[in-house]
């Protein structure tokens, strides 16, 4: 935990070293509102038919973001940073990532 202020009510938000942000309160739990990159972000690509894109960097971290509500869709930590990636069409007309590691 790096900071904690108050919310709307009982509500108490916190912020991480992980550059989270959780709201939650001594009654409901934390659940987590915000999560960003600990790190350089290294890549972006966006989705070719979706509103999403994904991003990754230097922290090991993958994020598939959605533009609309600006939140995270998933997250994955790998034990190597990203170099690029891209979605590639698949022949369902859905989309798959390519992930590239290191340089």
């Amino acid at each position: 935990m790096r900071t904690i202020t108050e919310g709307r009510g009982s509500q108490l938000i916190v912020g991480t070293t992980k550059n989270c942000i959780l709201a939650g309160s001594f009654q409901l739990p934390f659940q987590q509102i915000v999560q960003g990159h600990t790190d350089e972000l290294w890549g972006l690509a966006t989705h070719p038919e979706q509103q999403q894109f994904i991003t990754g960097g230097h922290d090991k971290m993958l994020v598939l973001w959605d533009s609309l509500s600006h939140t995270a869709v998933w997250s994955v930590d790998f034990d190597v940073s990203y170099g690029f990636f891209v979605f590639l069409p698949s022949i369902h007309f859905q989309s798959i990532v390519r992930v590239h590691f290191g340089f």
